[in-house]
């Protein structure tokens, strides 16, 4: 399963640890600060959630196991990262959360269908892209995986959702050629671009 690599810059909880730590937590409390969160994979092995210092110090590594996992957002208050990869040997991902120590990992979508690009809503529910065979489609879930509720039912796939900064729009790629962007609850879909024969556009994201 080849999944892509993000970096985020998060106003989040930062754990203490050394440079080459695992869930490196020590007794003193956490300190919101910035830190970059982002999908670490050594040579050989399988992709991690993995956090930094903005200074590159402070390295955290937040998961482990034979399943590769990439970072999709954290909660406004920092405390809890979506995060989403394969669960087992088959081709399937899933959406799941975790505390920014790396624990108390929770299970928020459990289908055969490639769950990705998970983000959070203000009021904290998530939107993602689940794809079911050769059609993906932007869904949105509440965070302990009830309620799902599909929000794109054209033919074209969307496989990249994001959300603006006030969380109230939805920018995606159609069809991996124009870009869309439409409510957060999945109405007003609108085509922002007319790209001709050839060309294409995809993981539009808002900037600030």
């Amino acid at each position: 399963v080849v999944i892509p690599c993000f970096l985020f810059v998060l106003a989040a909880f930062a754990v203490g640890c050394d440079d080459n730590g695992v869930n490196g937590v020590d007794s003193e409390p956490p300190t919101l600060k910035p830190t970059l969160l982002y999908m670490e994979t050594p040579p050989g092995g399988n992709g991690t959630v993995t956090t930094r210092n903005l200074d590159g110090t402070g390295r955290d590594v937040l998961t482990s196991g034979e399943n590769a996992w990439a970072p999709g957002d954290v909660t406004p208050d920092g405390r809890v990262i979506v995060f989403f990869g394969p669960t087992g040997p088959g081709a399937d991902q899933e959406i799941l959360t975790m505390n920014y120590a790396g624990l108390g990992i929770e299970p928020v979508t459990d289908d055969p269908w490639q769950d990705t690009a998970a983000s959070y809503l203000p009021d904290g529910r998530i939107i993602y892209a689940s794809s079911h065979g050769s059609q993906s489609d932007i869904y949105r879930i509440d965070a302990d995986g009830s309620n799902v509720t599909q929000l794109t039912t054209d033919i074209g796939t969307e496989p990249d959702p994001s959300l603006s900064p006030d969380g109230t729009k939805i920018v995606f790629s159609r069809a991996i050629k124009d870009i869309w962007v439409m409510n957060a609850d999945g109405t007003g879909a609108t085509n922002l671009t007319t790209f001709g024969t050839g060309e294409r556009g995809g993981y539009p994201r808002f900037s600030p």
